[in-house]
């Protein structure tokens, strides 16, 4: 590996990570080996299925067949945490993340709807036994959505009840974390915040760059490291979805999708839009590595940046780009730069993380494209 000063931030895609170096470690030539054979669909709904998880996608429903990696961490060490993991999007109506076959987790996008799921249960000199009424009144609610839920159960096809099994397990995995308070204080939201939560619905923020997309962004940051600092999470999927053109200087109503993305590798405009965009999501990781450096957290975390594709114009190639940060417990060595022989399977990256992390497993994702966890991440 080598030791970078300015490589590779002369990429004028990763500039705003150099004042964060020291805590990184960037690969290239992992790729998405499984999503580039299976080929079975849109591209994009293949990425997102394969991304997380390196298994096949299911043709029919467009969803993974198998669980994700930060849900097969949290089940891992999840312990007696408030939830097991939290699940955020940013422009975004739905996460990557997967329980098991077919079973996509939802992503909470508004902010005060995700503060409020973490630390409404804090309050600073209330009565215990005030708190443990509030706590049995969810309970109770939880218990008539399972008490209706199992009421169905005979009535439904195998299939189906796979699937209500797996959402009655998740419903008494919830009830059990009700028992654990925040045993910090978290941050406060201002009236102003609270009152504009109704504009930060999927679809509808973003639109006024100085406004929306940052705006969220910033508040869920504050959120996750509140909560990781605080033990009530320990594993966190953060879905960053398309923004407006606007956000990032491309020209107002345009497709980005289509105008930038696909033409990328030959339209010289197009690139540097898509430049421009990458740029602003190298700014919101920096950010939030910022963050947990500030709150003492980057020594035993791991932060993964990635994406569905390798890049906007082929989908899926040589090297699917990943940046790292933290020290995991001196699991990672940071500050470096990593090379690999192109076509190096992201099944044997996220295996190698999976066991840094404690998680016991010898393989990951489809075994055919697996050969062992991914070396030299240690040093």
């Amino acid at each position: 590996g080598k030791t970078f000063d300015k490589t590779p931030f002369e990429n004028p895609i990763l500039s705003p990570l150099h004042a964060v170096r020291e805590h990184l470690l960037v690969l290239e030539g992992v790729e998405m080996v499984t999503a580039d054979n299976n080929r079975v669909g849109n591209e994009h709904d293949i990425g997102q299925a394969h991304s997380l998880t390196a298994r096949n996608m299911d043709p029919d429903t467009k969803k993974a067949t198998g669980i994700s990696i930060d849900q097969l961490v949290a089940e891992s060490i999840g312990g007696s945490t408030m939830q097991k993991s939290v699940e955020l999007g940013i422009r975004a109506n739905h996460s990557q993340a997967y329980s098991g076959p077919g079973q996509q987790l939802p992503c909470e996008t508004k902010p005060v709807k995700a503060f409020d799921s973490l630390f409404a249960d804090f309050v600073p000199g209330a009565d215990q036994q005030a708190l443990a009424g509030l706590r049995g009144q969810k309970k109770s609610i939880l218990d008539f959505a399972a008490a209706e839920t199992e009421a169905v159960q005979s009535r439904l096809d195998a299939r189906s009840r796979q699937a209500l099994d797996q959402h009655l397990t998740e419903i008494r995995d919830l009830e059990t974390r009700l028992d654990v308070v925040a045993s910090c204080e978290p941050f406060t939201l201002s009236p102003e915040e609270r009152d504009q939560d109704n504009y930060w619905t999927y679809g509808e923020y973003g639109t006024d760059p100085g406004v929306g997309y940052d705006n969220v962004s910033d508040l869920m940051h504050r959120i996750v490291v509140t909560a990781l600092g605080c033990d009530l999470t320990r594993v966190v999927n953060i879905n960053r979805g398309q923004p407006s053109p606007e956000y990032f200087g491309g020209e107002p109503g345009i497709d980005v999708h289509q105008a930038y993305a696909h033409q990328a590798d030959k339209d010289d405009n197009a690139r540097a839009m898509m430049t421009k965009y990458a740029q602003k999501d190298a700014e919101a990781f920096a950010d939030l590595v910022t963050r947990m450096r500030d709150a003492n957290l980057l020594d035993s975390s791991l932060v993964v940046w990635c994406g569905e594709l390798a890049n906007g114009s082929h989908h899926f190639g040589p090297t699917w780009p990943i940046v790292m940060a933290g020290n995991l417990g001196g699991e990672i060595s940071t500050g470096r730069f990593l090379r690999y022989a192109a076509g190096t399977s992201h099944c044997d990256f996220w295996l190698a993380i999976a066991q840094k992390m404690g998680v016991e497993i010898s393989s990951f994702g489809e075994a055919e494209y697996c050969t062992g966890p991914l070396a030299r991440l240690a040093g």
